[in-house]
């Protein structure tokens, strides 16, 4: 009787990088129909606006839910409130990203926009962009994307690649600050292995761009600068963007010493 030789079996390792690879790539498109789904606010009432907005989260994070449940995530440390220090140091954070964010604007020229903010962007886009949009892109591109490229490629190439994509799906805005607040957001979910730490990040940072949009003397004093914007700006603003990005490879170099001390012993 003639035998066989048995089929060998895909390695377990393979099976999760798979897995893992299939999750980070369906957070993509998930992460772009999401902003491409919640600009069709603008088509509504305010109130409606707001509540398709509340829909679109709430059907996210059940979304999210079912997925962590059928992986069997262990969501403890993931999903737990984080200590206040790490809240003052985001804080600290968000407020140098916001700097940042203003010196590119700032050193961008003059605006070439002529409409005048509609009741949308006054009252829905306010509440839609603090309190909701941080939720579903920090879970899609942090918690999905990132979380799930690490077991691929590694912590630093995955921070590398959710910040691209990040930035891919904010192409229409300022893509380069898109990319450096990527670095940010990724960053403190890998130092921190927590979700809630990018969102109230991501959150703050929009609260802070709301209160620039909606103020008369920030938008008159950027205006008089954008037409004439000084010699420095622009290098100062790049050697800003630079600096963070910096600060957040040192965070991993040491993050990753830290580890391999910890292996060591």
């Amino acid at each position: 009787m003639q035998h066989f030789p048995a089929k060998p079996q895909q390695s377990g390792v393979w099976k999760i990088r798979g897995s893992a690879l299939l999750s980070a790539l369906l957070a993509l498109p998930v992460g772009g129909a999401w902003i491409i789904a919640s600009g069709a606010y603008v088509e509504f009432p305010i109130v409606w606006s707001i509540a398709y907005g509340i829909g679109l989260v709430a059907l996210f994070l059940l979304v999210h839910g079912l997925y962590a449940y059928r992986r069997g995530a262990r969501t403890a440390r993931y999903m737990q409130v984080p200590s206040g220090r790490a809240f003052v140091y985001a804080t600290i954070a968000t407020a140098l990203l916001l700097g940042c964010a203003v010196l590119s604007l700032l050193a961008s020229g003059p605006s070439d926009a002529t409409d005048a903010p509609t009741d949308h962007d006054r009252y829905a886009l306010p509440v839609l962009a603090i309190l909701l949009f941080p939720v579903v892109e920090e879970f899609a591109f942090r918690g999905w994307f990132q979380g799930n490229m690490e077991r691929v490629v590694g912590p630093e190439i995955a921070l590398l690649l959710a910040a691209i994509a990040f930035a891919a799906v904010h192409a229409s805005g300022n893509p380069t600050q898109h990319f450096i607040s990527g670095l940010v957001y990724g960053a403190a979910f890998l130092l921190s292995r927590n979700i809630w730490l990018p969102i109230f990040m991501h959150a703050l940072y929009n609260f802070g761009v709301v209160l620039l949009d909606t103020s008369s003397a920030a938008i008159e004093w950027a205006e008089t600068i954008r037409n004439a914007p000084p010699a420095w700006i622009e290098p100062v603003s790049g050697t800003a963007q630079a600096a963070i990005a910096l600060v957040i490879v040192g965070l991993l170099v040491q993050l990753r010493r830290t580890q391999s001390g910890q292996t060591a012993d």
